[in-house]
């Protein structure tokens, strides 16, 4: 009868592990992969097509151009990833799991936020509409700030991004940057 026990004992505790971790762990591990590859995408992609601003140069990147790349496709390939990236993390929001609706919670992470800065950046990248560096590097703090990534930034700097979040949402949760009341500049 011990032996009967503890066989059962043992196969409680594996169902209950398994449950665990199908049910909390592997939903909070598929969002600590979006939010690192959130994170790596905006910061890779924040300010392409910022090079060239009404016919002028911006900056001389000399050598780390590449000038077997169009900036077409450097723009398609960067919208196409922050775009991919977007709606992964807006999935994740709306998807609503206990687990990861704990940990961002716990963690303070607001992925609607994260989501829309990451398609004001998609949309900026894409060069249909102009926003100035100024404007991108804002987008790029509120991602940081969305995902909780706010150790690198000043004080200063993070309080903009939550102004700027409050202004994004206040009120309508599905607003992107690029319809948040501050028109994108067109030259």
């Amino acid at each position: 009868m011990a032996h009967f026990l503890s066989v059962m004992g043992g196969l409680g505790s594996a169902v209950i592990g398994w449950i665990a971790l199908n049910f909390f762990g592997k939903p909070i591990l598929i969002l600590r992969e979006k939010r690192r590859e959130a994170l790596e995408v905006g910061e890779r992609y924040a300010y392409v097509g910022l090079d060239s601003f009404d016919g002028r140069l911006l900056y001389d990147d000399g050598m780390l151009s590449r000038p077997d790349r169009s900036e077409s496709d450097e723009a398609q390939t960067s919208f196409k990833a922050l775009h991919d990236t977007g709606n992964s993390l807006r999935a994740l929001a709306r998807e609503r799991s206990i687990a990861t609706h704990l940990y961002c919670r716990a963690l303070n992470y607001d992925l609607d936020k994260a989501a829309s800065a990451t398609f004001g950046l998609a949309e900026a990248a894409r060069g249909k509409y102009v926003f100035d560096e100024r404007t991108r590097r804002l987008m790029l703090h509120v991602l940081f700030v969305a995902l909780g990534a706010t150790h690198h930034l000043s004080s200063d700097e993070a309080t903009a991004a939550r102004a700027e979040m409050r202004k994004w949402h206040d009120g309508n949760r599905d607003m992107t940057i690029y319809s948040s009341g501050m028109p994108p500049r067109v030259y």
